[in-house]
């Protein structure tokens, strides 16, 4: 499965930034790393779970739609450089 780095819509409307692809500690599954747009928070994902994951459908409004809609590629973004990544995970450690 391919999968797209960058900004992405959730079909409620929020938007997220996919940041990185990440493998579970036991299963090795992947999973995706994404940060809120609304609130800033962090988190996680499984990229492919029939219930919950990021590439999964849902079904909204009487409808079959993708959980996330990529928006574009951000690595080019002046605002989404790998030391302000770095600023907020050193801030989410605390």
């Amino acid at each position: 499965m391919s999968f797209d780095l960058g900004l992405h819509r959730h079909f409620k409307g929020g938007l997220y930034s996919a940041i990185a692809i990440v493998k579970h500690h036991e299963t090795r599954e992947p999973w995706v790393l994404y940060i809120s747009h609304q609130n800033g928070t962090m988190n996680i994902r499984p990229l492919v779970d029939v219930k919950c994951g990021w590439a999964g459908l849902v079904e909204y409004g009487g409808k079959q739609v993708q959980r996330f809609q990529f928006i574009r590629d951000m690595s080019h973004d002046e605002s989404f450089d790998e030391a302000a990544l770095h600023r907020l995970i050193g801030e989410r450690r605390g």
